[in-house]
């Protein structure tokens, strides 16, 4: 059975479907079988979800990626997306990092943003913050991901861990 209340102004459900005729600040917890699938919020034309992370770490020498799988059931908001860069030991001139955010489907990679570092810049910790702002709107197939891409020339060792922020667009 559906539970709801109101704030001031605030409708707040908690159910399966969605709230009809929502007002712009109302939000649904929605429920499969009793347990919270996701928190969503109406922004005046759809609903949106809390805002998510999704963080990560590699250490290592050359080449490192990981991806994180999209869902067909929503399109994506890109918010931000910070790093950090520790080098292990002092760069020399040949040493560059490459760090990528990307999306990757069966037949292309598309950057979404990517930045060099060099032994004058980087020394020994780097940390940086990109606002991003970006929503995914196109269709998102089955085989559709994001990427995080470090690539380290030279002699140099790192750790880098990233955090991307995010919200789902419910379709």
């Amino acid at each position: 059975m559906p539970i709801s209340f109101s704030n001031p102004g605030i409708k707040y459900s908690r159910q399966s479907t969605a709230p009809t005729n929502p007002n712009l600040g109302d939000m649904w917890d929605e429920l499969s079988s009793g347990n919270l699938l996701e928190k969503w919020i109406w922004n005046g034309s759809v609903w949106i979800s809390v805002i998510k992370e999704w963080s990560w770490f590699e250490s290592g020498v050359t080449i490192n990626s990981f991806g994180y799988p999209l869902s067909t059931d929503y399109r994506y908001r890109l918010l931000s997306w910070e790093y950090t860069l520790i080098s292990n030991n002092t760069w020399n001139s040949s040493n560059t990092c490459t760090v990528t955010l990307g999306r990757a489907n069966a037949a292309t990679n598309t950057n979404i943003r990517s930045n060099t570092y060099n032994s004058g810049v980087v020394e020994f910790v780097r940390k940086i913050k990109e606002s991003i702002n970006l929503d995914l709107d196109t269709t998102v197939s089955i085989a559709d991901r994001l990427f995080f891409l470090s690539s380290i020339t030279g002699t140099a060792n790192y750790n880098f861990s990233t955090l991307l922020k995010y919200q789902l667009i419910r379709r």
